[in-house]
């Protein structure tokens, strides 16, 4: 009996380190594809529309569009979209013509390039 309920012991780690072992890799999946993905404007549009109604919201949509994404990476994909669109936004707002604003605006774009 002793030597029964040590192999059901170590079958049951084994599952959990074959369970989690399969999670980690997924991750991994999802963070390399988060990373070198270029969102298209079509995907950023449907996420950022789903993102007015809220962030789980557009999670659900960024994971439509790409379901390789973890929930974690689908919630740092709308977030780093959210801030993009709301600079894009400022800068924007910012930019009047023949404003001093819009003319360094125009010299800082000019010096990234």
């Amino acid at each position: 009996m002793n030597g029964l309920s040590i192999l059901g012991f170590a079958g049951i780690f084994l599952v959990v380190l074959l369970l989690w072992g399969i999670s980690m890799l997924r991750e991994a999946r999802s963070l390399r594809f988060m990373r070198t993905h270029e969102w298209t404007a079509e995907e950023k549009e449907r996420i950022l529309t789903a993102a007015a109604e809220g962030t789980a919201t557009a999670m659900r949509a960024a994971k439509k569009i790409h379901p390789i994404l973890t929930a974690r990476h689908a919630r740092l994909v709308v977030h780093d979209l959210e801030s993009e669109a709301a600079e894009a936004r400022r800068r924007a707002k910012r930019a009047k013509p023949g404003t001093r604003a819009s003319r360094s605006i125009r010299d800082t774009d000019a010096k990234e390039r």
